[in-house]
C-alpha cells in the first residue's frame, strides 16, 4: 500500500520517516481512506515504545503521512 522514504521536515529541519501512498492505489478510495485512518489513529497513541506521527495528513490529500524517524537496530545473525 505505501513508500517509507527518509525525509527532512522544513520547519524544523528534522529527520522524518515519510509514508506515501505507492501512486498506483492513489485513485482508490478505500486505500486512501484506510491510509488516513491509520494515521489518525497512529497520531492519537502516546507511548516511549511507538513513534510519533505529528504530521498525519500530509499535504491537501495527497497521501502522505510525516512520523518521527526511528534509526534501524540491526540485531545479531540473520537479521
Amino acid at each position: 500500500m505505501g513508500e517509507v522514504y527518509e525525509a527532512r521536515e522544513v520547519f524544523s529541519n528534522r529527520k522524518v520517516a515519510l509514508k506515501r501512498v505507492r501512486p498506483e492505489m492513489h485513485e482508490n478510495a478505500d486505500v486512501a481512506e484506510r491510509f488516513q485512518i491509520e494515521a489518525s489513529r497512529l497520531a492519537e497513541l502516546n507511548h516511549p515504545n511507538i513513534i510519533a506521527v505529528p504530521f498525519p495528513g500530509g499535504h491537501e490529500g495527497d497521501g502522505n503521512v510525516a512520523t518521527e524517524w526511528a534509526e534501524r537496530k540491526r540485531g545479531g545473525e540473520g537479521s
